[in-house]
């Protein structure tokens, strides 16, 4: 076993590992792993294409369709949901402490913009953090419509005109900075002057701690439980809500507290939907568009199939049931 930074780790079998396949044979089935980190999309899928590497993890959403057209004859391809990216708005400070102003801006984004220049059509347009399909996809949602004009209208009914914001993405997740530029071009265009920060890890960090922002182009993962989501994200007592928006409102957190609670799976869906809908009304936050990453891999790798949210590692599955044809 070896690694080196950014360059390459090596993984060798542990021949007593516990797990076995159902036929009772050890797993895993590889008799070792070199993972080579590649931070650019461009690198990542080149290393593919060429044989340096067999699996990749994610590739750019603008060669997903290409991908697919030319080379479904010699690579399969996994695309899943990873989670989600949405607008923070700044409850702690500055213009977002105005309702209005948080519905002119929510009205003035154009998701379908984000879907087709950001996402390239890959994944939805999405106003909750659970896809359709997923169990806790929540009908009866109510959110900001897009709709310029009635921004525009806000902003001048509220002499608001020209209205300073300061948005802030990370620098690190294409889609992240991507998203603030379609933002900052749609809040301009309502009237509004925006100055947009691309962040690294350690600014953006800050920013979003201090709260040195008004908007914040903040994304999730995957929750298995969505009280991780609802209640780690929104609940007033959170400290990690506390970072993003700083909102608090007691019956949110009344209806998070009673979901939380309760076994039946249906009454916990109609606590969210409600308490998701006083954030639609309130906008601490403004989801925008589902997370889809696209794994590759040459035909010659066997048995894989990454978990819901794109682990290529878990019990039972992923690297640890595949092996190589000869």
């Amino acid at each position: 076993m070896s690694w080196t930074r950014w360059n390459e780790t090596r993984l060798a079998r542990f021949e007593n590992y516990w797990e076995t396949d159902a036929e009772g044979h050890s797993l895993p089935y590889l008799d070792e792993l070199i993972n080579k980190p590649k931070r650019e999309d461009s690198v990542r899928l080149t290393a593919l294409l060429t044989g340096q590497v067999g699996l990749i993890s994610n590739m750019a959403q603008a060669d997903v369709a290409r991908f697919k057209k030319d080379h479904s004859d010699k690579y399969d391809t996994w695309t899943w949901h990873y989670g989600g990216r949405f607008l923070v708005c700044n409850f702690r400070r500055g213009p977002f402490q105005d309702k209005e102003l948080r519905k002119a801006a929510a009205h003035a984004i154009n998701r379908e913009a984000i879907h087709y220049t950001v996402y390239y059509d890959q994944g939805a347009m999405a106003d909750q953090p659970y896809p359709e399909g997923n169990p806790w996809h929540m009908e009866g949602i109510k959110v900001p419509e897009y709709d310029p004009e009635r921004a525009k209208s806000i902003l001048k009914k509220a002499r608001a005109v020209g209205t300073e914001l300061k948005l802030v993405s990370f620098a690190n997740i294409s889609s992240s900075h991507q998203i603030g530029q379609v933002v900052q071009d749609s809040w301009t265009s309502a009237g509004f002057k925006v100055k947009h920060e691309i962040l690294d890890t350690v600014p953006f960090r800050n920013a979003r701690t201090k709260g040195t922002f008004d908007g914040l182009i903040q994304g999730n993962t995957y929750r298995y439980d969505p009280d991780a989501f609802y209640g780690r994200n929104l609940h007033s007592q959170s400290g990690y809500a506390k970072v993003l928006s700083g909102w608090q409102h007691e019956r949110y957190d009344k209806l998070v507290e009673e979901a939380k609670r309760t076994l039946d799976p249906a009454r916990r869906k109609e606590l969210y939907t409600e308490a998701w809908n006083i954030v639609g009304d309130e906008l601490p936050h403004f989801y925008l568009h589902e997370e889809v990453y696209t794994s590759a891999a040459t035909k010659g790798l066997q048995g894989y199939q990454p978990s819901q949210m794109g682990a290529v590692h878990y019990q039972g599955g992923g690297l640890r049931g595949a092996y190589m044809a000869s």
